[in-house]
């Protein structure tokens, strides 16, 4: 039997970008979920709400590599070096084969601008 351990942990979430700030805003009853009346104008869009990730600076990421991101993409790069950074690894260990990441996602919906035009 092989023991896993969690070294490190990155996110990018309404709620904050780091697991101790968002733990702290649903501890404290929090909601990142707000109403978008503009998505009425959006015949097929059932749902008027959402939690947006406002304040990602997506400038951390080199052009050269987020010219071909999508915004989700570029979320979980920032959060895997954060959590590469929490667990302090090196580029030795992190190309040896043992270690992994686990990534998760929720869907996006209209990209960096959240009206609609």
């Amino acid at each position: 039997m092989r023991r896993v351990v969690i070294t490190g942990m990155g996110l990018r979430s309404a709620l904050g970008h780091s697991p101790e700030l968002m733990f702290e805003a649903l501890l404290q009853g929090r909601s990142a979920v707000q109403t978008f009346p503009d998505w009425r104008r959006i015949d097929e869009l059932q749902c008027l709400v959402g939690a947006p990730l406002l304040d990602f600076d997506e400038r951390a990421i080199p052009r050269k590599h987020r010219r071909s991101m999508g915004r989700v993409a570029m979320y979980a790069v920032a959060a895997a070096r954060d959590a590469v950074r929490q667990a302090g690894l090196d580029t030795a260990t992190l190309q040896g084969g043992r270690t992994g990441a686990a990534i998760g996602s929720t869907v996006t919906f209209f990209g960096r601008d959240w009206s609609v035009r």
